[in-house]
């Protein structure tokens, strides 16, 4: 039955399942705010010439997307997959982060090879998480070789810069 099929796909992502960085980036927050969905912005306020604030966001209360308990066992499944797992390539020296690799097959062929869109996502540092970040390579072959070291790069700036001396 292709109902049963298009599910099992499903569950694991492949099949007609699509998702945008942005999408998957709203995953990982909501993992590592114990559940809470926090509505994205790309703004925090705006000034006329003269420097008066003309627009300000103002935050939306969180939405409980997923149970604290599911939230939990999330985060130390991503956890384990930056530890231990395929995603061991993002793993820093300094800081626990957690995430998973992801390889989107394209169905665009170049010399009878399919061309992949490979993937990490995650957080750090794990736990308690400040930070959520997605790396997409377009032709890439696979997420913890292509994607998982820019995270680990990312991130450890990151901390460098932002939480090394909180």
């Amino acid at each position: 039955d292709d109902d049963i099929g298009t599910l099992a796909n499903l569950s694991f992502g492949q099949g007609k399942l699509t998702a945008t960085a942005v999408q998957m980036i709203n995953v990982f927050n909501c993992v590592a705010n114990g559940g809470e969905y926090v509505l994205p912005f790309c703004v925090n306020y705006a000034t006329d010439l003269s420097g008066e604030k003309v627009y300000e966001y103002k935050p939306k209360a969180p939405i409980k997307a997923l149970s604290e308990e599911t939230a939990k066992k999330l985060k130390q499944m991503l956890t384990t997959a930056v530890e231990k797992g395929t995603a061991r390539s993002a793993k820093s020296d300094v800081f626990l982060s957690a995430g998973k690799t992801a390889t989107a097959q394209t169905g665009i062929y170049t010399a009878d090879k399919e061309r992949l869109c490979t993937w990490f996502g995650g957080f750090f540092p794990a736990d308690n998480p400040k930070y959520c970040v997605v790396i997409v390579c377009e032709d890439g072959t696979t997420g913890g070789e292509n994607c998982a070291p820019v995270f680990k790069a990312v991130a450890e700036r990151i901390y460098e810069r932002k939480l090394k001396n909180q």
